[in-house]
């Protein structure tokens, strides 16, 4: 299972190295045309904005064909990643007894790995398809979400409660509608702001360390 989440990892690190390098050479290709149209040795000078634009257009197919296929190739490894977490889950729910172990358990050590490990590993969207099988699978207060990167995730109108989110990374989260009663957030990364955005905040820990009425 390690061996499987540090491939998606690779992966996905690798295209967004991919696609800094692949801006960085267009950007590189525009330069060196235009200092080359300053230039008459070049042959760029007196170019019309016809030929410029085809010139441009030949250099920058190999740079989009490598972008796209970047971005492809972290899609997929994102899906895998997403997936091979699911089946690691439910094996763990049907076989070891997940939802009714105790806490400090091997197995809930386990799942609190792998959560943290693939919530780092997904964008948004697949986060909240992790957090939805969480909360449906009764385990949003078994499975440990401290120090989770849960930025940029949609949390509307989804029940908190129970869950331990101290120094979690929330972010630009949406929590409009949000039943976050009793959570301390003292240590979380999130605003006030977000937090007011909640249906329900009865005995919550405010980012201040004032608790809400």
């Amino acid at each position: 299972m390690k061996a499987s989440s540090g491939r998606a990892w690779y992966h996905i690190h690798r295209h967004w190295i991919a696609y800094a390098v692949a801006t960085l050479i267009l950007i590189g290709i525009i330069v060196l045309l235009m200092t080359g149209y300053q230039l008459d040795w070049t042959g760029f000078k007196g170019k019309t904005l016809w030929d410029w634009l085809n010139v441009l257009g030949v250099l920058a197919i190999p740079v989009v064909v490598g972008i796209g296929t970047a971005w492809i190739s972290t899609q997929q490894a994102q899906e895998s990643a997403l997936h091979q977490y699911l089946d690691t889950m439910a094996a763990l729910l049907l076989n070891k007894n997940l939802r009714e172990s105790n806490a400090n358990t091997e197995v809930r050590a386990v799942a609190r790995a792998r959560t943290w490990t693939v919530l780092r590993l997904l964008d948004p969207a697949r986060k909240e398809i992790i957090f939805k099988f969480l909360q449906e699978s009764d385990l949003i207060h078994i499975i440990d979400l401290s120090q989770a990167d849960l930025s940029g995730m949609s949390f509307r109108n989804i029940d908190l409660r129970g869950a331990d989110l101290s120094n979690a990374d929330l972010s630009n989260a949406d929590l409009w509608g949000a039943n976050l009663d009793g959570i301390n957030f003292m240590a979380t990364n999130v605003t006030t702001r977000q937090l007011l955005e909640a249906r329900s905040l009865k005995g919550t820990i405010m980012p201040d360390g004032s608790i809400h009425q």
